[in-house]
């Protein structure tokens, strides 16, 4: 994303939505710079604006840097409310599942992010967060749900979490096996080892087919390929002309990613 439409339509967006943590703080400066780079939606702007925006990247790598922000309190919020929408999505780009001996669900961060893991264990009352300092190496935070009468409620948090893409398919692998683990010594071995090969099928690579809409502008097959289901038209025919006719309509399937990259549909 780099057009400074797409750009500041993404800062609406994330002021609806706060971030949390450092990213927040992130975003503050980033925010600001697109403010000033998108005065004018043309041209790439004067000397004075690319004064502020090398100004701005300045400030944002030196925040970056790891810095031992935590002065013993959680993170501020102003409530519960939004916090388990924003965990679903932080734990669908941070989070990973384990059925490696036992059922445990992580989040594994640079140690001055840990107020916003003292959130989750705080606030979900879910968890253990500790904290590990590797010689040469930044200091690291990590949330690890693991404990077996915990696997219940977190399931069911990160159920109503609603995770997206490969990590949604994930966890509907790893929930079998973390259910079952739950019922302690009653539990089945093969139930677990099911779910155990699940996760790891889950996890491998696969190619997914998206059929790309035709005959749509720009933006709206964007959106469309982006976000199924939001009410973007896409036109079935290439041409208003009858079937048969030289140049006309397309009859069919709409092509897929892989046969556009392929040209097969082309030829």
């Amino acid at each position: 994303m780099q057009s400074k439409l797409e750009c500041r339509r993404l800062v609406d967006l994330l002021e609806g939505y706060p971030l949390r943590g450092r990213k927040r703080r992130e975003f503050a400066i980033w925010a600001s710079a697109v403010v000033k780079w998108t005065e004018s939606l043309y041209g790439a702007g004067g000397a004075a604006v690319h004064r502020a925006l090398r100004a701005h990247a300045a400030r944002l790598r030196e925040l970056r840097r790891y810095v031992d922000r935590s002065d013993g309190q959680t993170a501020s919020s102003s409530g519960a409310d939004g916090l388990t929408a924003f965990f679903g999505g932080f734990f669908t780009g941070e989070g990973s599942f384990s059925l490696d001996g036992r059922a445990v669900a992580c989040i594994h961060l640079r140690a001055d992010d840990a107020d916003l893991l003292r959130t989750f264990e705080e606030r979900f009352d879910l968890g253990r967060v500790s904290i590990s300092t590797p010689a040469g190496l930044n200091p690291s935070v990590k949330w690890t749900v693991g404990r077996r009468a915990e696997l219940p409620r977190a399931i069911a948090l990160l159920d109503a979490a609603v995770l997206r893409g490969r990590k949604r398919r994930e966890f509907d692998a790893w929930r079998i096996g973390a259910a079952e683990y739950a019922r302690g010594r009653d539990r089945d071995n093969a139930v677990v080892a099911a779910a155990s090969a699940a996760l790891q099928e889950a996890r491998s690579y696969v190619e997914r087919d998206i059929d790309l809409p035709i005959g749509a502008n720009g933006q709206d097959a964007y959106l469309a390929v982006l976000q199924p289901g939001l009410g973007v038209q896409r036109p079935p025919v290439l041409d208003a002309r009858p079937a048969g006719e030289p140049g006309g309509r397309q009859e069919g399937p709409l092509p897929t990613r892989r046969a556009l990259l392929e040209g097969s549909c082309f030829s």
